[in-house]
């Protein structure tokens, strides 16, 4: 967890594009060598970078999952809620792995059973006393998100018929689709895709401001996006309109 100080860093950061270390010992009252240790502490956990003897903020994409789960946890809630209200009795879904659908999975934990397939150790793990009938689906473990992926995991997905697939991203892209950091992550996302009637994007309004290097759907593949209202007038949701994807703002 981290301390009062260490998040008031955070927010002056995601205030200011970099600060000196000088100028953050200042700001919050105590020595450089206080501050520096602080800032060695949030590096160490991928939140922020040093460049040229200043810091910023890392973009949330390159976190680990551990310090990613705790990002925008209260629009993500909002989100989650909203899709688990979107789960019908005998439904077999898949849920994707991410900070927003292990929500989703803490949710049905206490719900009638249903039958679950993931690639997401947490959603597994989250789920293992309930009475779900729970599929963990294997392949090469991704450590920054702690999920299976790569062709084991894609042939896996490509045997089953869901009705449902809850996928997450890391970004947007301009009139194309959805994106994701890893490519052989994204290959394993469109699997998921093709195993489901219904594509349902989960994510956060924040996700509109950034993007990633690989895509892996395009708005013509998505059925329903279950978001945030973005803090700015964003393009891409009149995009999202114009390609007939429902679009739900659960903090609305």
């Amino acid at each position: 967890m981290l301390n009062q100080r260490k998040k008031d860093i955070l927010e002056l950061l995601k205030e200011n594009e970099s600060i000196k270390i000088a100028t953050l010992a200042e700001l919050c009252g105590v020595s450089q060598v206080t501050i520096r240790k602080d800032v060695a502490q949030l590096e160490e956990l991928g939140m922020i970078h040093r460049y040229r003897g200043k810091i910023g903020i890392a973009s949330q994409n390159s976190r680990p999952y551990y310090v990613r789960e705790d990002c925008n946890l209260a629009n993500k809630r909002l989100v989650a809620q909203k899709a688990a209200e979107m789960i019908s009795p005998n439904d077999l879904i898949i849920l994707d792995a991410g900070t927003t659908t292990m929500l989703i999975a803490e949710l049905l934990a206490s719900e009638q059973p249903h039958s679950i397939v993931t690639n997401s150790v947490p959603v597994a793990t989250q789920l293992r006393n309930t009475n779900h009938v729970v599929t963990m689906v294997g392949g090469m473990l991704l450590n920054q998100s702690l999920c299976c992926i790569g062709p084991d995991t894609e042939a896996a997905f490509q045997k089953i018929e869901a009705d449902k697939v809850f996928i997450g991203c890391s970004g947007l892209r301009a009139s194309r689709g959805l994106t994701t950091e890893n490519i052989i992550e994204a290959s394993t996302k469109k699997a998921m895709l093709h195993a489901a009637k219904q594509v349902i994007a989960v994510f956060d309004g924040s996700k509109f401001e950034q993007t990633a290097l690989s895509l892996f759907a395009s708005f013509d593949e998505i059925d329903t996006v279950i978001t945030t209202r973005p803090e700015n007038d964003n393009s891409i949701l009149e995009e999202m309109r114009q390609h007939g994807i429902h679009i739900i703002f659960a903090d609305e």
